[in-house]
């Protein structure tokens, strides 16, 4: 009985939104929803967003809708800026051990390096992109895997949108690791990985100002390639911060040593002692990216993980964002799968606890944009932005609550996924109709 009701629900709220889909321009009144603005405005309860031409026109408790407006009652559902995953390799590597699909990596020490980019990869139609956007993620940092060199890569912000054009930010971070992967890549120990840094800062730094007389021929040799000293520059000018994926407490403490050597702007990603050093983190001003799922320790570099890590990063004034939980890019376990799942589950394990519940909505939603500048369209909902949200059936920090619709840049968003058309190919059917190895069972 419980099922029938769940379903009649699913296809009322299909029905609902199916017919806006495929008008995406004029004005849409939204109305009697809970909006999570992520401004000063704050929560709006039982308010009304009015979209004209793609962009928020209103928005309020007590918005006058206009005349013209197509209007979609959302009475007791909740709308939010969409999810933003801060860290993973969607649109790289659809199924991790076919390597011909497989572009999340260099393992040939001449391309490997911070030249290394994978804008030009990432394949949009990757159904995993598709899935996660069914479920109310909307901007994604696509990240290089580490290969030949401690710098691996360069790496991307994208939006889900449901065409192929979706590169929001093709440069927008040079990711280097600082953790145990790396220090077996130069033989062993973190101290040659701070040695490859300093090499290949000082290097850029030399080319910076001899460039004309290095391509004059008139420098010595860097061990860095012209390529990859180029790529370097954008951290240098403070253009785009370096992501450096850190675990232990002495690592994360080096970092921001050389992060003052070099005056760069850094990121800490994975950061699983970061609560050890959340005072220094605070006074430098340097965000993290951290796992809340990653609350118990798997390595000896984890040792020092702890459940309510959030809680005191928060309560120590540290800027951080959430992946989603248990990403394969940060431990070497678990996979992308449906990262928006991942995201909610990540920011409800942090809530339960200690963690507000508007923080934790505000770290996996418009704390990622601030942390890699991002500079696509403005994600939080206010009058004058562009219309980009998604319309949940309630908390989206609950694991049941489901995306009933996603609007990306004014564009009610394709949620077809092929897991929805496989749930409804088998669903309610005929035994006869089936495919002839599910029948009899």
């Amino acid at each position: 009985m419980m099922r029938a009701v769940l379903l009649t629900l699913c296809l009322i709220t299909t029905a609902v939104f199916s017919v806006t889909h495929a008008q995406n321009q004029g004005v849409i009144a939204i109305t009697g929803a809970t909006i999570h603005t992520m401004t000063k405005s704050g929560t709006l309860r039982g308010a009304t967003m009015v979209i004209r031409n793609g962009k928020i026109s209103e928005l309020g408790a007590s918005v006058a809708i206009p005349a013209d407006a197509r209007i979609i009652r959302a009475d007791g559902q909740v709308i939010s800026p969409g999810l933003f995953q801060p860290f993973s390799s969607l649109g790289l590597s659809a199924i991790d051990q076919v390597e011909e699909i497989n572009d999340e990596k260099s393992t040939h020490a001449l391309w490997s390096g911070p030249a290394f980019h994978v804008a030009s990869v990432i394949d949009f139609s990757d159904e995993e992109i598709i899935l996660n956007r069914a479920n109310g993620l909307v901007n994604i940092m696509v990240a290089p895997a580490l290969g030949a060199s401690v710098f691996s890569g360069q790496a991307s912000i994208i939006d889900a949108r449901d065409t192929l054009d979706g590169l929001v930010q093709p440069r927008a971070a040079i990711i280097a690791h600082f953790d145990a992967q790396a220090s077996h890549l130069v033989g062993g120990s973190r101290a040659a990985v701070m040695l490859a840094f300093e090499q290949a800062f000082n290097e850029a730094l030399d080319y910076r100002s001899n460039r004309a007389d290095y391509l004059r021929g008139q420098r010595y040799d860097y061990h860095l390639s012209r390529q990859h000293l180029e790529a370097l520059q954008p951290v240098l000018d403070h253009t785009i911060p370096l992501g450096i994926v850190a675990h232990r407490a002495p690592d994360i403490l080096a970092s921001l040593d050389l992060a003052d050597r070099y005056q760069l702007d850094i990121v800490i990603i994975g950061a699983s002692e970061a609560w050890k050093v959340a005072d220094r983190l605070a006074s430098t001003h340097t965000p993290v990216v951290i796992d809340p799922c990653n609350n118990l320790p798997t390595s000896f570099e984890t040792r020092n993980v702890r459940e309510d890590q959030a809680t005191l990063l928060h309560q120590a004034g540290v800027i951080f964002s959430f992946t989603a939980c248990g990403a394969k890019e940060l431990m070497g376990w678990g996979s992308n799968g449906n990262a928006a799942l991942g995201l909610r589950q990540s920011a409800g394990i942090a809530v339960a606890h200690g963690l507000p519940w508007i923080s934790a909505l505000r770290a996996i939603t418009t704390e990622p944009a601030r942390i890699w500048k991002y500079q696509g369209s403005i994600i939080n909902l206010r009058s004058n932005a562009p219309a980009t949200f998604v319309i949940w059936n309630g908390d989206p920090l609950e694991l049941s609550t489901y995306a009933h619709a996603v609007m990306i840049n004014g564009r009610w968003q394709n949620l077809d996924s092929r897991q929805r058309h496989l749930r409804d190919r088998y669903r309610n059917q005929e035994q006869a109709q089936l495919p002839f190895a599910y029948r009899g069972l």
